[in-house]
């Protein structure tokens, strides 16, 4: 199917190793990665592989986070790894990426798909709205580049992960957040679906 900025779309997991991000980094000249939710740093792991300079990422459980802080201990001169809610720590995160030009690789969402014990707020759950208010209020992103995963928990259109949003957060009226909400964050930027996945949508300074 195809959403109203002509968007197609699939239902499926997306991971950032599946992206051409090295493509990005050079074609942007980004010199950054911020990721909300680190997981077990894969993110990471394929920022190192696009040779970007500095990377960010937070994960909000903390048994997965101690995984990445382990996995990435010999490389903290480019890996910051930050533990807690994404709307808590990313000031502090882009405080680290104030000069820089990021690739933003936004996939936090249902923590308790990866251990986490909770209980969470409908925030924790499905921050990305949130994320992307504290992002565009604290920086210009005009020439950052946006990565955005699992659109069924901003947009119900893309695929059932939204019905499987509604299952976990504390709020049974919670609405998943129209694609077109969040662009509107980011008008010098264009949408693109992303090559080589299923679920995630990129959005590009034109």
């Amino acid at each position: 199917g195809a959403d109203a900025w002509g968007i197609r779309y699939n239902a499926g997991v997306t991971q950032l190793r599946h992206i051409p991000i090295w493509d990005y980094v050079e074609r942007y000249k980004l010199t950054a990665l911020v990721e909300t939710g680190t997981e077990g740093g894969d993110g990471v792991a394929a920022g190192i592989s696009a040779h970007v300079p500095l990377i960010v990422s937070y994960e909000i459980v903390e048994d997965v986070y101690e995984v990445g802080r382990r996995r990435f201990s010999g490389d903290t001169n480019r890996v910051r790894l930050f533990l807690g809610h994404s709307v808590t720590v990313l000031p502090a995160m882009l405080r680290l990426v104030e000069q820089q030009r990021v690739l933003f690789w936004l996939d936090a969402h249902l923590p308790q798909h990866h251990g986490g014990a909770g209980p969470y707020t409908t925030e924790e759950i499905a921050p990305l709205r949130r994320e992307i208010e504290v992002i565009t209020s604290l920086r210009d992103c005009a020439r950052d580049v946006v990565l955005i995963d699992d659109l069924g928990l901003v947009d119900a259109a893309f695929w059932p992960a939204s019905e499987d949003l509604r299952r976990w957060v504390p709020d049974p009226s919670v609405e998943a957040v129209p694609f077109w909400k969040i662009a509107e964050f980011f008008p010098g930027h264009h949408a693109e679906v992303l090559p080589n996945t299923t679920a995630a949508v990129g959005l590009f300074p034109r």
